[in-house]
């Protein structure tokens, strides 16, 4: 029980590492194909992606003490079973069981020959429900998808984990491709039964009406990630190169380093007013970012207005000049006052504690925010605007 044990403890082990690299896909996915994250979705996808990590495990674990293997594990033959059906056979020839005393059908579970079969049977049994409650699939197709869950299973030990290993480690027995297919198809036909007080898959979304959601703070968050990876990819070479530029002539001039600063802020309000005002401006609300996660600015006072404008560039412009001038002002405020070695401890000390003390009352006008339904922050409450979903257009058949 042991060999079990192990490999499950640690897929939970690596499972929080696997989850958290595919998080931001998993949302952009939904947020584009759905435009919300459905919480019960959410838990059945990561709740799979638990059972295919622990499902592997189980297969590839516990690893030879070295990769050149072949001397202590032996070649393929040693680790091949490719006759059909010998695991009855083993149960039949090792069981202490009397077939006709069913009370000593107990004894079942103790012995290693019945105990492996079943294990196999169990190993796919999950994936036969995901396949059919999920994604929706039928009792053939379910089991197509269990035996080629098998065929990788197998290929994985027959190759040594791909070639990893010089030779296979984990026995490949032709028995297993029955036996999972089987398991698939047994979680199909159970699937009624275990997803019982479960919504169906194709009803999660039925009564979610997008217009009247709030656009919550991870979302904004991830289309900010977007835009920022892209806005740097657009503009932190052109950026750089004038900035280098700019700084090694002014250094060759003697000029202060007071003007050169100035000159990194005024690239940078120039590529935010491209990126942020004037690109939003031309496709109604939405930069990169906001466009792969389905949101979009609106202004507030023109939701009565017609022709299908929600937003203008003054209205963007007052929005993102509250925003960058307080959060991005500051740091380049600070970062300018910081710069200067000379500074007395008094001064130091003084701009220290504005410098944390502006940063700790937006920190908590941000956690203050999470807890309210509206969920705006000062600019945009100042600014008129706001982060709604963007909705499908249905089109005419």
């Amino acid at each position: 029980m042991q060999a079990y044990i192990k490999p499950l403890m640690d897929a939970a082990l690596f499972f929080p590492f696997f989850a958290l690299a595919l998080t931001l896909p998993f949302l952009v996915v939904q947020y584009r194909r759905y435009g919300y994250v459905n919480k019960l979705r959410a838990a059945v996808l990561y709740s799979m992606l638990l059972y295919m990590i622990s499902a592997y495990f189980l297969v590839i674990l516990p690893f030879p003490s070295s990769t050149d293997n072949c001397i202590r594990e032996g070649a393929f033959w040693t680790y091949s079973q490719l006759v059909p059906f010998t695991f009855m056979t083993e149960i039949l020839n090792h069981t202490q069981v009397n077939w006709t005393q069913p009370s000593t059908f107990i004894q079942l579970v103790k012995e290693k020959a019945f105990l492996q079969a079943i294990f196999n049977v169990f190993l796919t049994i999950p994936l036969g429900v995901y396949a059919r409650y999920y994604f929706r699939r039928t009792a053939f197709q379910t089991g197509c998808i269990a035996f080629a869950a098998a065929c990788l299973f197998e290929m994985t030990q027959i190759t040594g984990l791909f070639g990893i290993f010089d030779c296979p480690y984990r026995l490949f027995d032709v028995d297993d491709f029955f036996l999972n297919t089987t398991g698939g198809l047994i979680g199909y036909f159970l699937t009624p039964l275990l997803t019982f007080f479960l919504p169906r898959s194709e009803k999660l979304d039925e009564d979610v009406q997008l217009s009247q959601m709030t656009v919550g703070y991870v979302r904004r968050l991830v289309a900010f990630l977007i835009d920022t990876i892209v806005y740097t990819a657009i503009t932190g070479i052109f950026t750089l190169g004038i900035g280098v530029f700019l700084y090694q002539s002014l250094s060759n001039q003697g000029t202060d380093t007071v003007l050169a600063w100035i000159l990194y802020a005024l690239i940078s309000v120039v590529g935010v007013l491209i990126y942020f005002v004037i690109v939003p401006t031309l496709t109604n609300g939405r930069t990169v970012g906001k466009w792969i996660t389905r949101i979009h600015v609106v202004d507030d006072r023109l939701q009565d207005e017609q022709q299908g404008r929600t937003i203008t560039a003054r209205a963007l412009f007052h929005r993102y000049s509250l925003l960058y001038t307080i959060i991005i002002g500051y740091n380049y405020v600070f970062g300018f006052i910081f710069s200067f070695t000379d500074l007395s401890p008094i001064i130091l000390l003084s701009a220290l504690f504005l410098y944390f003390g502006i940063g700790g009352l937006l920190v908590l006008h941000l956690i203050v925010n999470f807890f309210t339904r509206d969920k705006r922050l000062f600019y945009e409450k100042w600014s008129h605007t706001r982060n709604v979903i963007t909705e499908r257009k249905e089109t005419s058949s």
